[in-house]
Formats: C-alpha cells, sequence, structure tokens
C-alpha cells in the first residue's frame, strides 16, 4: 500500500510539472513584437549604410556677393558628401569641371586622401546672378552668387532731342546703367525699368 501511493504522487508531480511547462500560444504576440522590433533594426541598419554609402558632389562658395570689378576672387568648396552630410575622401584623384555663366573659373582636382578642394571664382564687370556648376563622376552640383556694385546710377538719354511740342512727335528714350565712376555696365539678366514723364505721354515699364 505504501509502495501504491509512492507510485501515485510521482504521477501527480508529473502532472503538475508539465502543467508548468512553456505555453507557445501565449507567448505569440511577444514572438510577433521582437520580430517586427528586429525587422525595423535592419531596415534602420540598411537605410543607414545606404547613405553612409550615398556619394553627392557638392560645391560651396566662400561668399554670396562678389564685387564686379573683374578682379575679386571668391573661393568656391569643391567635395563629395555622403547621405548623412558628412564630408568623404577620395581614394583616387577625382578631376572636376567648373563653369559659370560670367566671371572665369577652372577646373580643379580633388587629390588622393582629400576631402575637398577650392576653384576660384574671378568675377567679370558685369552684375546680377551667378550660375556655378561642378561635374565630377556623372554627378553635378550647382550653386549661385552675385556680382554686385557698390554705387550705381540709371542714365536716360532721349534721341532726337529736343523734339517738337505738338502731341504727336515721339522721342526714343536709351537707358543705360553707370557704375560709381561713370562708366557703362551691363546686367546678367534682364531688367525691368519704370519710367514717367511730367508731360506727353511714356511706355511703362520698360525691359
Amino acid at each position: 500500500l505504501g509502495a501504491k501511493n509512492n507510485f501515485s504522487s510521482q504521477i501527480i508531480v508529473a502532472k503538475k510539472a508539465a502543467a508548468g511547462g512553456i505555453d507557445l500560444a501565449g507567448l505569440g504576440p511577444v514572438i510577433a513584437v521582437v520580430a517586427i522590433v528586429v525587422v525595423i533594426v535592419l531596415l534602420a541598419l540598411l537605410v543607414f549604410l545606404y547613405l553612409w554609402l550615398k556619394s553627392t558632389l557638392r560645391i560651396t562658395p566662400k561668399v554670396s556677393r562678389i564685387p564686379a570689378d573683374g578682379k575679386s576672387v571668391v573661393p568656391v568648396k569643391v567635395m563629395f558628401v555622403n547621405g548623412l552630410g558628412m564630408v568623404k575622401k577620395q581614394r583616387s584623384d577625382v578631376e572636376v569641371e567648373v563653369s559659370s555663366t560670367a566671371g572665369k573659373v577652372q577646373n580643379v582636382i580633388i587629390p588622393t586622401g582629400r576631402d575637398f578642394v577650392e576653384a576660384q571664382l574671378t568675377s567679370s564687370e558685369e552684375f546680377g546672378p551667378v550660375a556655378i556648376t561642378a561635374k565630377a563622376k556623372g554627378k553635378a552640383a550647382r550653386a549661385e552668387v552675385r556680382f554686385v556694385y557698390d554705387k550705381a546710377v540709371i542714365d536716360l538719354a532721349a534721341s532726337p532731342d529736343p523734339i517738337p511740342a505738338d502731341g504727336k512727335s515721339s522721342a526714343n528714350i536709351v537707358v543705360k546703367v553707370k557704375d560709381g565712376s561713370g562708366k557703362f555696365i551691363a546686367p546678367l539678366e534682364e531688367m525691368t525699368v519704370d519710367l514717367k514723364s511730367t508731360l506727353g505721354t511714356i511706355k511703362s515699364p520698360v525691359k
């Protein structure tokens, strides 16, 4: 009878152990959450890797306004950056073609192991916006500066002058721009000028 009771106790203990085992069905939501977290982490790593390896050409003028005197020079930084905005060192020499819509600028080479190089843009005696373009390794970058004058005035000249006050005669008005020294200067973009007259009529604005 004692042996029979011991056997019954062992069966009860075994059942309790089985009842206290891992409930896989209950762990389902936890496993799903863990899987989602793992996927998010992997995606984040892939995005980071893509941004780290991405290469974009960038040019940055040191200043945005340059005297339009034909001799002022502005350094233009030429570099490659990754998707995180970090400058990338070059594993070999990279030739960069640099051009501008006005002024003078020369091509540059980013040497091996360097992360940037500076191109030199020399201004012209024209005034207005100037686009700078760089091309290298199938990529392109663009920046803009302005050639400016500290002092400039508008000069008007009528031809013929004088004209008869008969209500039908007309004259051509020539509009020019002069710098502070009185030299005529040309704009780099179309200008619109408003004209007014104390007598007669005049077409305005003009370009």
